[in-house]
Parts: C-alpha cells; structure tokens; sequence
C-alpha cells in the first residue's frame, strides 16, 4: 500500500453524515481523579470540560475563532495548541481532509513500533507544529502518537508518546475509549483517559463551544 493508497482507505473508514461527537469519561493525571467531556465538530470547534462532583471546574476550547480557557481568551502557545486541537485528524477528521487544507504529511511506510509493523507518517500543521502517527495498515486506526510537549513550564520538551486502544464502533465511525500518555522509553503514566460513552451529532446550543455557554451534562 502506498501513500495515497492508505490516505484513500482511512478517508473511506469516516462517515460524512457524523458532524460533531461527544464524549464523556474518566481523566487520571497526577494523582487526580477527574470527570472529563470533551465535544468536537467538523466546523473547526471544539470544547473540553472538567468536572468533579458534577461540578464544572474547568472549561477551555476553541470556537472556530478565538481560543479560551474558563477565565479569559488566550493568546501565544496556549491559545496555538487549543487552535491545533482541531487541526489533527480525530475519529470524523481524516488524514485526507487534513492534507486538503494545506497541512503537511510526511510519508514513512511502515516502521516496527511496540514489536507492531505500522504504517508511520509526520504530521507538519502550518502553524510549524509536528506530530508523528503510527497506524494500524490493515483496519487503518490510529494506535500511536508521538509528540514533544513541556510536562512543565520551565523543563526542556520530553516525547509523550500516546497510545489508543479499545475501539468502539459508533454510527460507522471507530472511536479509541482509552487513550493513555507516557513520556517516551517510560512506563509511568502521566495522562490516562477511559471514555464511558460517545453521543454522535449531539444537539447543541448555537454558542456551545464559546467560554460563555456553561453546559448542563
């Protein structure tokens, strides 16, 4: 299979009538126990909330213009790795419609990775953000990510490598409903995401994805 190939079979593998998804799950991270929904659309918008004893703690997002967290609107890299969040492929997203926009892949072919043969790409955004992708070459799902990301403010960038499991279909769509983060040849967690369920096109108010709307899950 070559590049253009695969591009064609992941395209395939997305439903066109999906526009937006929901999901609602479990976040783990240093030691913290948190309720975490996160809500995407096709539009370019997207909303991640953190709740704990149903209670909204913290909300940040994109709204197709401007990126925000609960307390103000952002701007320099926060707000660029919010505008990034939908800029890569997702379950509804495909690795086609990502390079139709004017982003750059990579091509690798396939590279050995956990003892697996996975067909291995760099995403470039133009934003000059990078991301590499393993993927499985016959169902075409995404089972790895690797990425420089600053666990700390002041500490030099490590390689977070993410892996994706546990697919479920949804409505022809396959969604990953664990997604766990370690830092590169390191065992321990840092992030670990157990989706309970997934709402496919969610009825959503107008502003949902802007810092003004407080949704009611």
């Amino acid at each position: 299979m070559d590049f253009d190939e695969f591009l064609l079979a992941q395209h395939a593998g997305i439903p066109s009538q999906i526009d937006s998804y929901r999901q609602t799950g479990t976040l783990f991270e240093g030691g913290r126990m948190v309720d975490f929904i996160l809500c995407y659309s096709k539009s370019g918008k997207f909303r991640a909330d953190v709740k704990i004893d149903n209670e909204i703690i913290y909300s940040e997002g994109f709204d197709g213009e401007y990126a925000w967290d609960s307390d103000q609107a952002l701007l320099g890299d926060p707000a660029l790795s919010l505008e990034n969040s939908v800029r890569w492929p997702n379950p509804i997203r495909s690795l086609q419609v990502v390079r139709d926009e004017g982003h750059k892949l990579t091509w690798h072919g396939l590279k050995e990775l956990h003892q697996q043969d996975l067909v291995h790409l760099t995403i470039t955004l133009n934003s000059g953000s990078s991301r590499e992708y393993y993927y499985d070459p016959e169902t075409c799902l995404l089972q790895y990510t690797l990425e420089q990301r600053k666990l700390e403010a002041t500490a030099k960038p490590k390689i977070v490598e993410t892996a994706y499991t546990d697919y479920r279909d949804h409505e022809g769509a396959s969604f990953a409903y664990h997604l766990l983060d370690q830092v590169e040849d390191d065992e321990k967690a840092i992030v670990d995401i157990q989706w309970n369920y997934t709402t496919i096109n969610p009825v959503l108010d107008s502003n949902h994805f802007t810092r003004e709307y407080l949704p009611g899950y």
